[in-house]
């Protein structure tokens, strides 16, 4: 074949550059093994990592998903997975109260990819960090610690919403354990990290319970404006409205254990009321075993300001709400009505604060019966109860029934009912069982529980005891 110079020329171009597509085709297909090589490599670590973490075996684990992360620092799934190692052995080292060393893998995840579910999680450990420090009067050391984590969750609407919820939820958690002082910082740092309705709800309520009245109208007003959809609130501020407009005419009494506040107007003997109320103090509190550090708030009214302030029913004499509130008739009240509603509330106040707020209500109201017919020398002979309503009631549908909240006809044989159990349980093992049974509640037990664990009897033993107990004790046939 003849093939002319030019011809040449052109052939051996097209062979060059048919070799040099050939010789960058293998170096593009070395590059992408090695690459895809790396990935395996990666993977491999991850799946090492993955047989020590269902070991329980973290730092070995975490050894592994570092490897993968150096390796194939870009990859979204191993920068995923790794972030997930760090913040599962967080929560371990939180549950051991090991906040420093949790918080330090915080970081490291938080480093990797500053997301909102990072930055939250980061945030909410330095907040369990500082709980710990605020109940040992550390607050100056708590507080930086909630700054660093409202700073943390700044930058994202989500990470500072659950941060504000989470410290809600604290704050909730910190009052039913009676420790209020801590309860209003967790509440504070919350609405400063989001503006949550309940949790200036809340503030209200706590601020309303010290009697701070005006503070207590501030965030409930608040509290409206962030959900006005909330209907417990327009109440509570027509209320603490009229209360301010109340207080402003009120003269107080400062007692040992008691500040108790009425309008100057009213019927009301001084010295009788600081009398019972000392004594209420002693003699409860020796029955409960409870003596609270802080004085407990005792308001009176006239029945007219108590209606038109509280709109409760007619048949309510008194209540508590973590003060006592009282009506007082236009004439003055005798010695044993005045003692029966003042050793009544008292009962309520002690029972909210022993058992943190986790008494149910009809027992608290057979309790606080018990007392208030106890100290006034009172005897119950004839309940008034048809055979059929003993014969049907439980634990469960009393519990039912004060559930309601409404004070019908038939409230009155309920209210009965629950004397006579708290009765029962003190006549057959004493104030020492009562007292057992409270602390069992305010360790969360259920009632049902706490009476099971302390008697050793069934529910529904339990109840045919208690049952013939009424029986026999009050000749019912």
């Amino acid at each position: 074949m003849n093939i002319s110079l030019s011809n040449r020329m052109i052939l051996l171009v097209i062979l060059a550059i048919a070799a040099i597509l050939f010789i960058l085709g293998i170096n593009s297909n070395l590059l992408l093994f090695k690459i895809n090589m790396r990935s395996i490599g990666s993977f491999e670590y991850i799946r090492e990592g993955e047989e020590y973490l269902d070991k329980g075996l973290y730092n070995k684990a975490i050894g592994f998903y570092e490897k993968a992360y150096e390796s194939s620092p870009g990859n979204p799934s191993i920068r995923s997975a790794v972030i997930f190692v760090y913040s599962k052995y967080a929560s371990i080292l939180a549950a051991g109260a090991k906040y420093d060393e949790a918080i330090k893998y915080l970081t490291r995840a938080y480093d990797i990819k500053q997301s909102p579910s990072t930055a939250q999680n980061l945030a909410i450990m330095y907040t369990a960090k500082a709980l710990p420090l605020a109940r040992k009067e550390d607050t100056e050391k708590a507080m930086e610690l909630f700054r660093e984590a409202r700073s943390i969750a700044y930058g994202s609407y989500s990470a500072a919403r659950n941060l504000g919820i989470s410290l809600f939820n604290d704050g909730i958690t910190e009052f039913k354990q009676g420790r209020e002082k801590i309860a209003l910082l967790c509440l504070k740092e919350s609405s400063l990290a989001y503006q949550y309705g309940k949790t200036f709800a809340v503030l209200g309520d706590i601020y309303y319970k010290h009697g701070e009245l005006r503070r207590a109208l501030f965030y409930w007003h608040r509290a409206k404006l962030l959900d006005p959809n909330d209907r417990s609130i327009p109440p509570k501020l027509k209320r603490v409205i009229k209360e301010i407009k109340l207080a402003n005419s009120a003269n107080t009494i400062e007692l040992p254990h008691f500040d108790i506040k009425y309008k100057e107007n009213l019927p009301v003997d001084a010295d009788l009321a600081a009398s019972i109320l000392e004594k209420a103090y002693f003699e409860v509190g020796k029955d409960l075993a409870y003596f609270p550090k802080t004085k407990t708030g005792v308001f009176l009214y006239s029945e007219n300001d108590f209606k038109n302030i509280f709109k409760m029913p007619a048949a309510v004499r008194a209540f508590y709400d973590g003060n006592m509130r009282i009506p007082v008739p236009d004439k003055r009240m005798g010695h044993e009505e005045f003692l029966k509603h003042i050793y009544h509330e008292y009962t309520h106040a002690l029972l909210s604060a022993k058992t943190m707020n986790n008494c149910p209500v009809w027992f608290s109201e057979g309790i606080a019966t018990w007392e208030e017919l106890d100290k006034s020398g009172c005897s119950l002979k004839d309940l008034s109860v048809s055979s059929e309503k003993i014969n049907g009631i439980t634990l469960a549908s009393l519990n039912k029934e004060f559930e309601k909240n409404e004070i019908g006809p038939n409230m009155a044989a309920y209210y009965l009912l629950s004397y006579t159990l708290a009765a029962y349980i003190i006549e057959s093992w004493g104030m020492e069982g009562l007292r057992d049974i409270l602390k069992r509640l305010a360790d969360g037990q259920h009632v049902v529980n706490a009476i099971d664990d302390e008697f050793l009897l069934s529910e529904k033993e339990f109840e045919r005891r208690w049952k013939a107990y009424i029986r026999n004790k009050y000749l019912l046939k």
